[in-house]
């Protein structure tokens, strides 16, 4: 994972898809921290050498949703007041969650 940090207030994660890994995202990474924004790029549940538990279950949607917004808790901290952060995925793989 590569973490650029620049500032407290512009906050974006990269999220891949198959068959990626978080280090497809780094030259937009190092791009965008130019311009001050604080960028992550997690390796997904069952990518690259994240975890890999078996089982289909064990990828529904809302495991994946869960294992980013714990990502984020623990790498932000949860409601961080005057933080905007934002998802950066590929549009082939986005999923509308509102």
């Amino acid at each position: 994972m590569k973490f650029y940090i620049f500032t407290e207030n512009k906050f974006l994660v990269f999220l891949h898809g198959f068959p990626d890994s978080a280090a497809s995202w780094r030259y937009y990474m190092d791009a965008l921290s130019r311009d001050g924004y604080y960028c992550l790029a997690p390796n997904q549940r069952g990518y690259s050498k994240s975890s890999k538990p078996n089982g289909v279950k064990n990828y529904d949607l809302d495991i994946l949703v869960s294992d980013i917004v714990s990502f984020l808790d623990k790498k932000v901290g949860p409601n961080t007041k005057g933080t905007d952060r934002h998802i950066v995925t590929k549009l082939i793989n986005a999923i509308n969650v509102n």
